[in-house]
């Protein structure tokens, strides 16, 4: 019950940066903004930069090359959609708005035991997600009943 447990990894000094360019989709090549040490064969994710409704768009990829440098990464699939990295001046403001990289490899996955009783598999909705309004907390209404109690 008070026990500890502690996992420890290889440092990575940099576990997460912005694109320093946009990326279109069917590209292999992205840009970062800040070096790294990450390897040939890292798993990373980029996140989406669309518009609210786009939770679809976040993706997941391998790294097949990687510049001496840190910056230029070579993905082993090209990318299914479009990561942006602007700057806006608004004034005297630069405002960024650059797509966040991260890696995962260092994720750490612990697994129990399989017991085929405790095995449900929910299908996925029908219709699309669609998150309503700003800052709403709509939820996907298939899934409605299918967690236990749902409070709120």
């Amino acid at each position: 019950r008070n026990g500890t447990l502690e996992f420890h990894g290889e440092y990575v000094p940099v576990t997460w940066t912005h694109l320093a360019t946009t990326v279109a989709a069917g590209d292999t090549e992205i840009t970062l903004k800040q070096p790294v040490t990450w390897k040939v064969g890292d798993h990373i994710a980029l996140a989406t930069t669309s518009d609210r409704s786009s939770m679809k768009e976040n993706e997941e990829h391998y790294i097949s090359a990687i510049s001496a440098d840190g910056y230029t990464i070579t993905l082993q699939e090209p990318l299914k959609y479009q990561h942006i990295s602007i700057e806006q001046t608004f004034g005297d403001r630069v405002v960024e708005s650059r797509g966040e990289v991260a890696l995962l490899t260092r994720s750490i996955l612990i697994r129990g035991s399989y017991n085929e009783a405790f095995v449900e598999v929910l299908p996925a909705c029908e219709t699309e997600f669609d998150s309503g309004a700003a800052f709403s907390d709509a939820m996907q209404t298939c899934f409605a009943g299918k967690f236990g109690e749902e409070l709120g």
